[in-house]
């Protein structure tokens, strides 16, 4: 099932923790899609595959933490093999419509959370490489001090008003993916099923 068993780290040492802030990034990046307007490129990157399995490599490594990730990352493969009985300029249409209604103000900050936070990881992640240790932790504080301030908030609230509105798959599995991720990385867990309030 995908997203339902861990993808060991490369490498050991320093190299397994870049790949690890590595992994980090593009969690970041593939929300950060889920939060900005739908553009042609992304809704075929959805129905090829793509954006599927970017998550599974970002959520991949959570060994013990995957509960939860399963049913979403389900529900994404089938929209994938069902979108070869439709049209791209349809899905495109339906899920600008989806994104459109189910933002209520809150996504233009966790847009902005997301890229931040997948900045700081690829920044952590070639501090590391370079062996760059107290830079790479200081990049680490400062995602950990971003996720319990303002930017945590801000997608806390942006996959909050997602969930609330219920949108059309695969916005909602997204969503229920992006909620597990910003929960595990802020240190909590949640029922992607019961959006806060």
């Amino acid at each position: 099932m995908p997203g339902s068993r861990p993808v060991a780290l490369g490498g050991t040492g320093l190299s397994a923790i870049a790949e690890l802030a590595r992994r980090r990034s593009t969690g970041w990046a593939a929300l950060a899609e889920t939060f900005a307007a739908p553009t042609p490129a992304w809704v075929a990157a959805v129905r090829e595959g793509r954006v599927r399995q970017g998550w599974e490599d970002a959520v991949g490594w959570r060994t013990g933490e995957l509960e939860g990730f399963g049913p979403p990352m389900l529900v994404l493969g089938s929209f994938e093999r069902s979108s070869r009985r439709r049209e791209l300029d349809h899905d495109i249409a339906t899920l600008s419509e989806a994104f459109d209604a189910s933002d209520d103000g809150s996504f233009e900050a966790a847009l902005a959370a997301c890229e931040l936070l997948h900045r700081l990881c690829s920044d952590e992640a070639s501090a590391w490489s370079a062996g760059q240790l107290p830079k790479a932790r200081a990049l680490r504080v400062h995602q950990h001090d971003e996720l319990h301030s303002d930017a945590g908030e801000a997608l806390s609230a942006g996959c909050a008003a997602m969930l609330a509105a219920q949108p059309r798959q695969p916005y909602l599995a997204l969503t229920q993916v992006g909620r597990l991720w910003v929960d595990r990385e802020r240190g909590g867990s949640s029922f992607v099923n019961e959006p806060q309030r």
